[in-house]
């Protein structure tokens, strides 16, 4: 049977999730070109996904003593999903699956786009009527078209996780002061190069140098 192409393009917007387009959001997002928390031992939902996607992606499982470490360590953390909406997810036919609130890394890793969501096609008629498609009118730098019939676009930013991560680390003792108790010159805060420079920090610690050169209190700016 003759494949039907259509007399003209879906006028959708263009979307190309690449790791131009990702480090590209990191820079203007003034964040670290990739995830910080991109590590099992660091986020539940990287954890799962890179599980699932070994389990079902066709990549290499997490070898089985360190999963059942990190699957105990998560699921004791407040961080570990809820309800079964908000976990990582595998489903469809075990040659055409589709995956849902993944980690947009691993999903870069293992079939080169940044999406929380892959969604393949739901038979090979519908593949061939694609394929017919893009081969009349182009995939304009979508290639991802040829594979999969949608993806979610997503900037780690954007994970839900993210913002809660972050306000771990912020919130552990030590990272907004150091052991006299003063603020920290250079942070290890999300910026496009991973630090911060504290200039209200290093105007305080210059400013208290220059009063004890002086022989001057450096709280109250009297003499010594």
């Amino acid at each position: 049977m003759k494949t039907r192409v259509p007399e003209s393009p879906d006028p959708a917007p263009t979307i190309r999730p690449d790791l131009s387009w990702y480090i590209g959001l990191s820079r203007r997002r003034n964040v670290p070109p990739r995830c910080p928390f991109a590590n099992v031992h660091r986020c539940p939902r990287y954890y799962s996904s890179l599980w699932l996607i070994g389990e079902h992606g066709g990549a290499t499982q997490i070898e089985p003593d360190l999963d059942k470490v990190l699957l105990k360590k998560w699921e004791e953390s407040e961080l570990w999903p809820t309800t079964r909406e908000q976990e990582p997810g595998v489903f469809g036919r075990p040659d055409n699956f589709s995956f849902s609130n993944m980690c947009p890394e691993t999903i870069h890793d293992r079939f080169g786009w940044f999406a929380s969501g892959l969604y393949p096609y739901t038979d090979e008629i519908d593949l061939e009527y694609a394929h017919a498609r893009l081969a009349r009118y182009g995939d304009n730098g979508e290639k991802w078209r040829w594979v999969w019939w949608m993806l979610h676009p997503m900037h780690y930013t954007e994970c839900p996780l993210y913002s809660q991560l972050q306000q771990r680390i912020i919130a552990q003792p030590g990272n907004s002061s150091n052991s006299g108790g003063e603020e920290r010159i250079v942070d290890a805060r999300p910026s496009f190069w991973g630090v911060t420079l504290n200039l209200n920090a290093l105007a305080a610690r210059v400013r208290k140098w220059w009063q004890r050169k002086r022989g001057t209190n450096p709280t109250t700016g009297s003499q010594l």
